[in-house]
C-alpha cells in the first residue's frame, strides 16, 4: 500500500509538472512582451531586475562602512539617551569614487530584519567630515538587527538611490 501512495505522488508530481510547462508554452506563443520589446516575458529575466532597479541604482551604491559605534547611555540602568552611530557612503559604481553632490535622506529605520517591521526608531542622517559619507544618528527602543534605510538623488539622475543596510544595535 506504502509503494501505492508513492507511486501517486510521483504522478501527481509529474501532471503538475507538464501542466507547468503546457502553461508557459501557450503563454510564450501568444507573443506577449514587456516594455514594447519583442521579447517574450517567460524569457528574460533581466527585465524584472531592470524594471525594480532604475539606471541611477546600477550606477551608484550606498554602503555601510565599519560597525555602528554606541554613545551615550552605556551602564545606566535606564539608557534614554543612548545613541548608535553608522556611517555610510555614497560611491560611483565603476571607479568607487565618493559623490558629493547628492542630497542623500533617511527614508525609515525599522527592525524589520528581526520580524517586527513596525518598531521604528527616532533617527537622523547628517553630512560628515570625509566626501560622500553620511553620519546616521539612531536611537533604538531595543537591541537587535535594524534596516536602515537611505535614498539619495544624484544629480542629472531621475530615480533616486535606494538602499536598505541591515546592522546590529545595541539598547
Amino acid at each position: 500500500m506504502k509503494k501505492t501512495n508513492r507511486m501517486n505522488k510521483i504522478f501527481a508530481a509529474a501532471v503538475t509538472g507538464m501542466a507547468i510547462a503546457s502553461a508557459n508554452g501557450a503563454f510564450a506563443a501568444s507573443g506577449q512582451t514587456v516594455s514594447g520589446t519583442a521579447r517574450p516575458i517567460y524569457s528574460a529575466p533581466e527585465i524584472q531586475m531592470t524594471r525594480f532597479a532604475p539606471a541611477s541604482a546600477l550606477d551608484y551604491r550606498l554602503e555601510l562602512i565599519g560597525q555602528p559605534r554606541q554613545i551615550g547611555g552605556i551602564g545606566r540602568v535606564h539608557q534614554v539617551d543612548s545613541e548608535s552611530l553608522v556611517f555610510v557612503r555614497l560611491v560611483r559604481s565603476s571607479d568607487g569614487a565618493p559623490l558629493t553632490d547628492a542630497d542623500v535622506t533617511l527614508s525609515r529605520v525599522d527592525m524589520a530584519p528581526d520580524g517586527m517591521g513596525e518598531m521604528t526608531a527616532r533617527s537622523y542622517i547628517r553630512p560628515d567630515g570625509d566626501p560622500g559619507t553620511y553620519r546616521v544618528e539612531i536611537h533604538p527602543a531595543m537591541a537587535g538587527r535594524w534596516a536602515v534605510t537611505v535614498a539619495a538623488r544624484v544629480a542629472g539622475e531621475s530615480e533616486p538611490v535606494r538602499r536598505a543596510l541591515t546592522v546590529a544595535l545595541a539598547k
